[in-house]
C-alpha cells in the first residue's frame, strides 16, 4: 500500500481500489479470465494489481509484470529439536554402531572363553557362566582385573581384554561423564529429506486441489515429490491436533528474510507455536511483482519509478515499516532456529537433571551388584 501510495505520487495519478472478488481468478475455454485480479485487469476494470502476487502465471494470462520487488520462500512449519530425556538412548549414541558391535562382539567371545577355559566343573554349569560373564564384565568397568585360578589356557588373551579395557575406559571416562551431563536434543528437520526419513505427513486446509500442491513444490526433487504424496486432509477442528501431535508439517510461505505468513485455522499463534520454526530448505523461490493490464501506458513509467524506489532502499524500508508495525512477534520467532526464551548470555549452575543419566547408570550398577551379591549367597555352599 506504501509502494503504490509513493508511486502515484511520483507519477502523478490518483487511484481508486477495486475488489477483485478472488485471488487470481479462472480462465475460461475460450482463453479469456473472469473474477479476482486476471479477470478485473483484462475487463479494463483496474489497470495496476498488486499484493501478494507471486510470478509464476500462465503465458495466456493478459497482464504485464513490473520488476519484482520481494521473493517467496514456500516451505513447512516444523517442530524444533527438543530435549531427549531417555538415557538409554544417550548411551546408545554415545559410540557409532560399528564400535558397539565390535565391542559387544568381543565381549561376548572373552566371557565364552573365560567360561570354557576354567577347570571343571566351572566350565560346564549355569554358576560358571554368570561368574565369568561378571568378571569379563568388571574387567570392561575397570572395576577389577582378577583372573581365576581356575584357568588354564587363554590367560594371555583375558589379560589383554583387561588391558584394553583399562585404556578404554580411561580415555572415554571423561567424555561420557561429558555426553551424559550434556542436555541431548533431537536431529533438527531442515530439509524435505529429513521431514520424509522421520515419517511426517503434511496438510493444511486449501490444498484439496493437486493443481494447488504442484505448483507448491518443486516435483523435480525425487524428495519433494515423495513427500508431496503425503498429503492428509485437514479441517479447522483437526488442525491444532495435527500441529501439536509432532508429527505434521503445514505450508507457511516466508516473505524474503524478514517474515513469514502463516494461515493455520483453529491454533492459538501464541501458545501453539512455541516449539516451532521454519524448515531452512525452501520448496521453491517466486518473485513478487506488481501487474499491469496489457499495454498500460503507464507500464514504462512505473517501471522506471519503481526500479529508483529499488535502488535508494525505500522498498526494504517500507517492508520492515509494515512488519514493524502490523507484524506479529510471535510469528517472527519462527524464523529463528533456537527460540529467544532458551536464548541465555551467562553460565548455568548444574542442576539435578543434568546428572540424571549419569545417577541411573550408577543405580543400575548398584542393583546389579545386589543381584551378584543375593546369586553368590544362594549359589555358594552351605556351611
Amino acid at each position: 500500500m506504501l509502494m503504490m501510495q509513493e508511486l502515484a505520487e511520483r507519477v502523478n495519478f490518483s487511484w481508486t481500489f477495486v475488489d477483485p472478488h478472488g485471488d487470481w481468478g479462472n480462465m475460461l475455454p475460450n482463453m479469456s479470465w473472469i473474477g479476482g485480479v486476471a479477470g478485473t485487469l483484462e475487463s479494463g476494470d483496474a489497470d495496476l494489481g498488486f499484493c501478494n502476487i507471486w510470478n509464476i502465471l500462465p503465458y495466456s494470462v493478459p497482464v504485464d509484470f513490473g520488476p519484482p520487488w520481494n521473493v517467496v520462500y514456500p516451505g513447512f512449519l516444523v517442530p524444533r529439536p527438543h530435549l531427549v530425556y531417555g538415557y538409554w538412548i544417550i548411551m546408545i549414541q554415545l559410540f557409532e554402531k560399528t564400535v558397539w558391535i565390535i565391542l559387544l562382539t568381543t565381549f561376548v567371545s572373552i566371557s565364552y572363553l573365560l567360561w570354557k577355559s576354567r577347570s571343571p566343573p566351572n566350565n560346564n554349569n549355569i554358576s560358571g557362566a554368570v561368574e565369568s560373564f561378571l568378571i569379563v564384565f568388571g574387567m570392561t568397568i575397570g572395576c577389577t582385573c582378577y583372573i581365576p585360578s581356575s584357568v588354564k589356557i587363554t590367560r594371555q588373551i583375558i589379560s589383554f581384554w583387561s588391558l584394553l579395557s583399562f585404556f578404554v575406559s580411561a580415555i572415554f571416562s571423561n567424555t561420557i561423564l561429558s555426553r551424559l551431563m550434556v542436555p541431548y536434543h533431537t536431529s533438527p528437520l531442515d530439509s524435505v529429506k529429513d521431514l520424509v526419513k522421520s515419517n511426517f505427513q503434511w496438510g493444511e486446509p486449501g490444498f484439496e486441489n493437486i493443481s494447488e500442491r504442484e505448483v507448491y513444490f518443486n516435483l523435480e526433487d525425487p524428495w519433494q515429490k515423495k513427500f508431496e504424496s503425503r498429503y492428509q486432509e485437514l479441517t479447522r477442528n483437526t488442525s491444532r491436533t495435527a500441529l501439536l501431535s509432532g508429527k505434521f508439517a503445514f505450508p507457511v510461505t516466508r516473505l524474503g528474510h524478514d517474515y513469514v505468513f502463516v494461515n493455520i485455522v483453529g491454533v492459538n499463534q501464541t501458545k501453539d507455536f512455541r516449539g516451532f520454526r521454519v524448515m531452512k530448505q525452501p520448496l521453491n523461490e517466486f518473485y513478487v511483482s506488481l501487474v499491469f493490464s496489457k499495454h498500460s501506458p503507464i507500464l514504462e513509467i512505473c517501471r522506471e519509478k519503481l526500479q529508483r524506489f529499488f535502488q535508494v532502499g525505500l522498498v526494504n524500508y517500507w517492508k520492515k515499516d509494515v512488519i514493524l508495525r502490523h507484524g506479529n512477534a510471535d510469528i517472527e520467532q519462527l524464523l529463528y532456529d533456537s527460540s529467544t526464551e532458551t536464548v541465555v548470555n551467562s553460565f548455568e549452575p548444574l542442576t539435578l537433571s543434568n546428572n540424571l543419566a549419569a545417577f541411573r547408570i550408577l543405580l543400575s550398577g548398584l542393583s546389579l551388584a545386589v543381584l551378584v551379591f543375593a546369586f553368590e549367597l544362594l549359589s555358594s555352599p552351605q556351611t
